[in-house]
């Protein structure tokens, strides 16, 4: 329900916000004169009628479960298959944390329960620990791996907000601390080049030397195929495994 208040000699429209669950005003810039009462009344009637279409629009709109517009973000976006299962982890830790709800019932509080869940999240590195005599240590998520995850996270919801199932994007990705690379140096360089000239199996040395001249990952070189390589102007073009595109 919506009402006219009035606060010194302006008139302001006090109504109830379901969807963030909340009151909330604004002015209508009238002063509190007859007239300007009987034009008050006119836009509370219209806000009203808007308000009460906006909610319906919203009920028809949001009524997907996360578990339903999630599918449908998939669907469309047409992920590669790692980071597709990335995707569904995701999916499956925010649903064990909060539950598969309506998606426009989900809000900040949520994301801070789904947080804590992360926090609290235990696992064990490797396969079945039925098939092994030995135990495997219990771990928790780095802050990295949950940094990643609320990224993601983040990702699925903006999709969510772009088609009106939800409001707003109340995710704030948690930040990842950049680690700096690990250097192979020089000398240890050299002796494993050394180890691999000599071996018998002469492709692992091209292979590595074709990845320090290159700087390329290791997918990305073996992705790569004859025509891609322009001997004339010395210019290999590489596709980007994990970004998807050319580069040279």
């Amino acid at each position: 329900m919506a009402a006219i208040k009035k606060r010194g000699n302006i008139l302001w429209i006090k109504y109830y916000d379901s969807v963030e669950r909340k009151h909330k005003e604004f002015s209508t810039r009238l002063t509190a004169s007859v007239q300007g009462w009987n034009h008050a009344r006119k836009m509370l009637k219209e806000f009203e009628k808007r308000d009460e279409f906006d909610i319906k629009f919203r009920e028809m709109t949001s009524s997907k479960s996360f578990s339903e517009g999630f599918e449908e973000f998939l669907e469309i976006k047409e992920f590669k298959e790692k980071t597709k299962l990335l995707y569904l982890r995701v999916q499956k830790l925010f649903i064990d944390a909060v539950g598969d709800r309506p998606i426009n019932e989900y809000n900040e509080w949520d994301y801070k329960k789904f947080k804590k869940f992360l926090n609290e999240f235990e696992y064990i590195r490797g396969t079945s620990i039925k098939d092994h005599k030995k135990d495997y240590p219990v771990r928790t998520l780095s802050n990295n791996s949950k940094g990643i995850y609320t990224t993601h996270l983040k990702a699925i919801f903006t999709y969510f907000v772009k088609k009106k199932y939800s409001k707003e994007n109340f995710i704030v990705p948690i930040k990842r601390k950049i680690k700096k690379p690990e250097i192979i140096s020089k000398e240890d360089l050299e002796v494993i080049l050394d180890y691999l000239a000599k071996s018998s199996n002469k492709m692992q040395y091209y292979f590595v030397k074709f990845l320090l001249l290159t700087g390329f990952r290791k997918s990305t070189a073996l992705d790569l195929k004859w025509r891609d390589i322009d001997f004339k102007n010395k210019v290999i073009i590489a596709n980007n495994v994990k970004k998807d595109r050319e580069f040279l």
